[in-house]
């Protein structure tokens, strides 16, 4: 059980109103063995001082205070986050960059999960919409379904290339058991319980369907380098960061293919939060900066992000 010391109400830049609960409980296992780790602020939404705590118990990490999970979605409805890139010419150099990185990341999955002849997809938490079209665009892939909040496409979308659904669509029960892929790119992070989440994502799965997961990693050097203004401590949107330790405990049901650490540009925003810099992490800079922070990575064993494969028991297992 959760326990709750205080609930408060709070605005951002935006204008988006919402609830606040100060945890003295971990949210994840309810243990009371919970402290703070480190400071951290709202940059973004300047919506007030936020702190990341630890529990001894599960060793989740998570934000504190922590919004409430009813009150998640009104952070995200205008679409202008950094969740929700600007549409872009897709003759331009930073679509080509991010399509080929989308491209790569697809290739790495097929190859880990056995390069299936033919395979139907879910998006969920597709933002933008780029990393579904480059699912749609890859040799074997049947179908794509995009998932958001919101009831229209992103622009990217838009040409009906890729079928597209709200959050709210999947209650009619018509997705359960309909994919062998389910891709969840940043988005474990913002959810108020990723275990039960997990769960939920099982359910739109085919047996021995596979579900691919990317989050943020606590561990990070540009974590450690840019503290509290590391881009994608992200407060309050971020709920949990991980650890190669403590995202084993998010699968529980799931077969674990691999975890392993990947990169994704945080270089531009961070700069962006420490110095005021006109830069972002997907802009020209931003995405310049990328080839340089990968590096970096590499050499210090210390990626910016977790990707776990997680394979869903067949029937008969």
């Amino acid at each position: 059980m959760v326990s709750v010391s205080a609930i408060e109400n709070r605005t951002d830049s935006a204008g988006n109103s919402f609830r606040v609960a100060r945890l003295a409980t971990c949210p994840q296992c309810g243990s009371d063995d919970v402290s703070e780790l480190m400071a951290a602020e709202d940059f973004e939404g300047k919506s007030g001082a936020y702190a990341v705590w630890t529990c001894g118990s599960c060793h989740a990490l998570f934000c504190n205070p922590q919004v409430l999970a009813e009150d998640i979605p009104k952070l995200y409805e205008a679409r202008d986050t950094q969740d929700f890139n600007p549409t872009v010419d897709p003759k331009s150099a930073i679509f080509r960059l991010r399509s080929l990185h989308a491209r790569r990341q697809i290739k790495g999955i097929l190859r880990r999960i056995g390069r299936p002849a033919q395979f139907r997809a879910m998006d969920f938490g597709c933002g933008d919409g780029m990393f579904s079209l480059a699912l749609a665009n890859t040799p074997g892939c049947s179908g794509v379904s995009a998932v958001d909040f919101h009831s229209d496409p992103p622009p990217t979308l838009a040409a009906g290339q890729v079928e597209y659904h709200s959050v709210s669509d999947l209650a009619s029960g018509a997705h359960d058991g309909r994919y062998e892929l389910t891709i969840c790119r940043h988005i474990v992070e913002h959810v108020a319980h990723p275990i039960e989440f997990v769960r939920q994502m099982a359910g739109y799965l085919k047996p021995g369907g596979y579900l691919f997961v990317e989050v943020p990693n606590y561990r990070s050097a540009w974590r450690r380098l840019f503290g509290k203004h590391w881009s994608i401590l992200y407060v309050p949107r971020h709920l949990y960061w991980f650890t190669m330790q403590n995202v084993r405990s998010v699968f529980a049901g799931f077969d674990i293919i691999d975890i392993y650490g990947s990169e994704t540009p945080t270089i531009g925003g961070s700069l962006r939060l420490r110095f005021g810099l006109p830069i972002n992490n997907t802009d020209v800079v931003g995405v310049g900066l990328y080839p340089i922070q990968a590096a970096i990575e590499k050499l210090t064993g210390e990626s910016s992000t977790l990707i776990v494969l997680a394979r869903k028991p067949t029937e008969t297992e």
